[in-house]
C-alpha cells in the first residue's frame, strides 16, 4: 500500500511540475515554449518525506552496478565490464558488444550475453 502512495505522489509531482512549467504565452513569439523540470531522487524523497533508499528500491535503482560478460559463438570472452541500473555501459567496446548480443543467462549479479559472431 505504501508503494502505491509513493507512485501516486510521484505522478502528482510530475503532473504538477509539467502544468506549472509549460509556458502558454501566445502574445510574444520569443517566449520560451517549453521548460523541462527535473528533480533528483534526493529532492523527490525530501518533498515526499520518505527516505531516498525507499524510492530507489521501489523503482529498482538500488543496484548501482551490475557485472556483464559477453561471449562469442565459440564461447570466448569478448567483453566484460559493469553497467548501471538502466543497463547502460560507460565503456564503448562493451556497449557495442551488448548491442550485438542477446541475453543468455544470469548467475547471481552477473549477466551473461552471447553474440552470433
Amino acid at each position: 500500500m505504501k508503494k502505491v502512495f509513493i507512485l501516486f505522489a510521484l505522478v502528482g509531482f510530475a503532473t504538477t511540475s509539467f502544468a506549472t512549467t509549460t509556458a502558454k504565452n501566445n502574445d510574444t513569439k520569443d517566449a520560451e515554449a517549453h521548460v523541462q523540470a527535473r528533480r533528483s531522487v534526493m529532492e523527490v524523497a525530501e518533498l515526499m518525506g520518505t527516505e531516498e533508499a525507499e524510492i530507489q528500491h521501489f523503482f529498482g535503482m538500488e543496484q548501482e552496478m551490475q557485472t556483464v560478460k559477453v561471449y562469442n559463438a565459440q564461447y570466448e570472452l569478448v567483453a566484460e565490464g559493469t553497467v548501471d541500473f538502466a543497463g547502460m555501459a560507460q565503456d564503448t567496446e562493451l556497449a557495442e558488444a551488448l548491442n550485438n548480443a542477446s541475453r543468455l543467462m544470469t548467475i547471481g549479479d552477473t549477466h551473461i550475453y552471447r553474440t552470433d559472431n
